[in-house]
């Protein structure tokens, strides 16, 4: 290596930092790069840097445009004048050729960039698992070093050596030197790279991690040289800089949240170019985008996959490869004829890394297949089998199995999960299959899951800490439905399948899974005629409620009648209460006020025979609100303060909360503003502390109303946005078209008749994708009429189409003009 002129570049560089009066590290520190890289620069030791290190160390400096020019003319001098040959590697180590455009990796060029050029990273590892792309991104850095400092790359594909001791030679052999035995291949690298500046590029490192040590004395030995690695694993060596390679991004799944085009998404890029490759007419049309966007999203973004698939469009149209993903594997075959063998197939790709693994590596590996969603730790540890081993010895096999890419680690505030990538995973089950597991395993799985479901039932039913159980039940989903998926399969699934069922009911109310919910509990019911009487029974009553939930009141009356029959066998006087209530509240819904009272009233005496206190509650909450329907508010309100004093008394902040805001509601109708303020207010207060962002809509909603009712329009846009912004916040879908209607009333009697038009479309789509009443008021179906005029069908239309964001924007736009007025 040559060092530069003393009136070279190295020099000039010095004169501008002094004359900037910065140190080397403050100069670092400004453009981004390495103390070091700096003194390297100005010492003349390095000779080619990167045209965006020279920029941003400009852009440091704040040269002027002559500045900056003579600078880089000074580079250039010293480029050409730098001897021939200088630290160039020999032909034999030419690069392998770019076959494809490399798409969507400009960021992890960028930072791969950087780090080599700073120079503090002398090992770089790129990690991920087979088909993640992690060669074809080393070869583009690769070139580009190429390119800026011709002979400075040495290229080594080690995937076919089996031995450890002969990386040396190939790699020697790699760059044409002549040398035979490790001993003389170590000291002919040694001898050639001494005073020489090299990017060593050795891929697929993985299964020769013995051979590491040699490579870190080659490294000691020639400090000009800079190493990546390729692997499946990092190489656990000091000094090394771990580069995971991430899949590529995909579309998000709900189509309200795709703020930008499909063809933006990298993952959709790479699918359609390869499908293109077989069809140059293949196009991303509006048709195409969301099953393409589907199957990004099920292969997790991996490019080997994405490549393999999209071939298949040649055949078949997305929309039924999509159907087809289920059943993977077949699909994952037909890479191009010169990529290596393990790269042809997903298949040949994982089973690559699984031939590294030892036999108990390779049973957790089968055994976390039967995860849809990822797993917590707890969970790992329960599909490990009647007599599952420790938490330390599972915590170490994961370690492995996350180190070989096979397991996916994600953090966050509330827990560490462990998933594996959708190829992958497949796969995994496949293994599962034939080692004969897979029964015994998702038999664990789904006891583990109904164990949860059922602890989670008693957390939402007490109110403790509802907001986060729901949490907890919504980021375990996936695997729910997986262990419900099993039950309806296994001939002595039905116990544990309709006790999965019935303990998310609850659940599936307050995160708008009816339909699901529903469908569920059909399917559980089914199965269990001729099972314990009271579990049956317990699966009617939520059955009944979700029925309700989805406005399906007849179905709603059986599943409740059939539930009211068999606890009527089964003398169960509090039961027989709950389910005369729920009839009741059915009754209510429908308007029948003296059904509504004859039920509950009926209901009430049971409570009260039983010395239930907090079932009499719930009955006097339907017998005000009947009373309330019927008009005569005295009753009702009697009721209701009867039902908010009982749960006052009992400590249960949730119900005294919602107590209130019915009360609130109801006096708001009969002009106590006050009193329903002071309601409303403390019920805002408890829904804050018991985290229930449905009930904190509720009470704005309320306190929105009061004002409307005093004449007082923008103050009442400002607490519905409140309890809109509340109910997104808190994903409760059933809160939003309410909040939405009651923006779209005061907006209307704004005259801001277009964003009203708008926002009343938006509520009107949420609404029937959930199948959900309208119950808002003022006059709602007098709004929706309104705002249905043909001068307003564009803007009612755009409603339908906005993202959350969107609705969240556009109705604090339409506050904020209110309120200027």
């Amino acid at each position: 290596m040559v060092a530069g002129r003393r009136d070279g570049f190295g020099e000039r560089l010095r004169r501008h930092r002094e004359a900037a009066g910065l140190s080397q590290e403050r100069l670092a520190e400004r453009a981004g790069v390495s103390a070091n890289a700096v003194g390297a620069l100005e010492r003349g030791e390095r000779t080619r840097p990167y045209p965006d290190t020279v920029r941003r160390l400009a852009d440091a400096l704040g040269l002027d445009d002559l500045a900056r020019a003579e600078l880089a003319a000074t580079l250039r001098e010293d480029t050409r004048s730098a001897e021939p040959g200088a630290g160039a590697v020999p032909a034999g180590a030419e690069l392998p050729g770019e076959p494809t455009p490399l798409i969507g990796r400009d960021s992890e060029i960028e930072m791969l960039s950087r780090l080599l050029e700073d120079g503090d990273a002398r090992v770089l590892t790129l990690i991920g698992p087979g088909g993640a792309g992690k060669t074809r991104l080393a070869l583009r850095v690769a070139h580009l070093v190429a390119t800026e400092h011709p002979g400075s790359v040495a290229w080594v594909e080690l995937a076919p050596v089996a031995d450890p001791g002969l990386v040396p030679a190939t790699i020697a052999r790699a760059i044409g030197l002549d040398a035979s035995g490790p001993d003389a291949a170590e000291a002919a690298l040694r001898a050639w790279f001494r005073d020489r500046s090299s990017l060593l590029v050795v891929d697929n490192l993985e299964h020769l991690l013995d051979a590491v040590p040699g490579l870190l004395r080659l490294l000691d030995a020639c400090p000009g040289i800079r190493l990546i690695a390729t692997s499946r694993a990092p190489l656990g060596v000091r000094g090394e800089r771990e580069f995971p390679v991430p899949p590529l991004a995909v579309p998000p799944a709900d189509p309200r949240a795709l703020d930008r085009d499909p063809a933006d998404y990298a993952a959709v890029r790479l699918f359609v170019w390869q499908a293109q490759q077989r069809d140059p007419a293949f196009a991303l049309t509006a048709d195409r985008a969301a099953a393409i966007g589907a199957i990004c999203r099920r292969l997790d973004g991996l490019p080997l996959a994405l490549e393999l698939v999209a071939a298949r469009t040649r055949l078949l149209e997305p929309e039924e490869l999509l159907g087809r993903l289920d059943n993977l594997m077949p699909l994952l075959v037909g890479g191009a004829r010169d990529l290596p063998e393990r790269q042809r197939t997903m298949r040949a790709a994982i089973a690559w890394s699984e031939e590294l693994l030892d036999p108990a590596e390779s049973a957790l590996f089968r055994r976390m297949s039967v995860f849809a969603g990822g797993a917590t730790l707890e969970a790992v540890i329960a599909v490990g089998g009647e007599s599952p081993p420790d938490e330390m010895e599972v915590l170490d096999l994961l370690d492995v199995l996350a180190a070989q890419s096979l397991v996916t680690v994600s953090r966050s505030a509330d827990a560490t999960r462990y998933g594996m990538l959708e190829p992958i995973r497949q796969f995994a089950r496949e293994r599962l299959g034939d080692a004969g597991e897979e029964e015994p395993t998702r038999r664990h799985h789904a006891r583990h899951f109904c164990d949860l479901a059922e602890r989670a039932a008693r957390e939402l039913e007490g109110r403790s800490d509802q907001a986060l159980w729901a949490d907890r039940l919504e980021s375990e989903l996936d695997d729910l439905r997986a262990a419900l998926d099993w039950t309806e399969r296994a001939p002595d699934g039905a116990i544990t399948g309709l006790r999965i069922a019935t303990a998310l009911w609850r659940f599936w109310e307050m995160r708008w899974h009816i339909d699901e919910g529903l469908a569920r509990l059909a399917t559980a019911l089914a199965r269990s005629r001729g099972l314990a009487p009271a579990l049956r029974a317990n699966a009617l009553n939520a059955a009944g409620n979700l029925a309700r939930d989805a406005r399906a009141y007849e179905l709603a009356t059986a599943y409740h009648e059939e539930c009211l029959r068999i606890r009527r066998d089964l003398g169960e006087v509090r039961g027989i209460a709950v389910s005369l209530n729920n009839l009741g509240v059915i009754a209510r819904d429908r308007e029948d006020a003296e059904r509504t009272r004859e039920l509950c009233q009926e209901s009430l005496a049971l409570f009260r025979q039983a010395g239930d206190l907090h079932g009499s509650a719930i009955a006097l909450i339907s017998l005000g609100l009947a009373a309330g329907l019927m008009g005569d508010t005295a009753t009702g309100r009697s009721h209701l303060e009867e039902s908010l004093e009982l749960f006052r008394a009992e400590g249960d902040l949730w119900h005294t909360a919602w107590v209130s805001i019915y009360l609130a509601d109801l006096v708001v109708a009969d002009d106590d503003l006050p009193y329903a303020r002071r309601l409303a207010t403390e019920a805002l207060e408890m829904h804050r502390q018991t985290r229930d962002a449905w009930g904190v809509s509720g009470a704005f909603t309320v306190l929105g109303k009061a004002d409307r009712a005093e004449g007082s329009l923008a103050s009442a846009g400002r607490r519905f946005l409140d309890a809109l912004d509340a109910a997104l916040e808190g994903r409760v879908e059933r809160a939003i078209p309410p909040a939405l209607d009651d923006l779209a009333g005061v907006l209307l009697q704004s005259r801001e008749r277009q964003r009203a038009a708008r926002l009343a479309g938006a509520a009107d789509a949420w609404r029937a994708a959930g199948r959900l009443a309208r119950v808002s008021t003022p006059a709602p179906d007098e709004v929706a009429h309104a705002l249905r005029a043909p001068e307003l069908s564009e803007s009612w239309d755009e409603g339908t189409r906005l993202s959350r964001d969107q609705v969240l924007r556009e109705a604090a736009e339409a506050v904020r003009a209110i309120s200027a007025r």
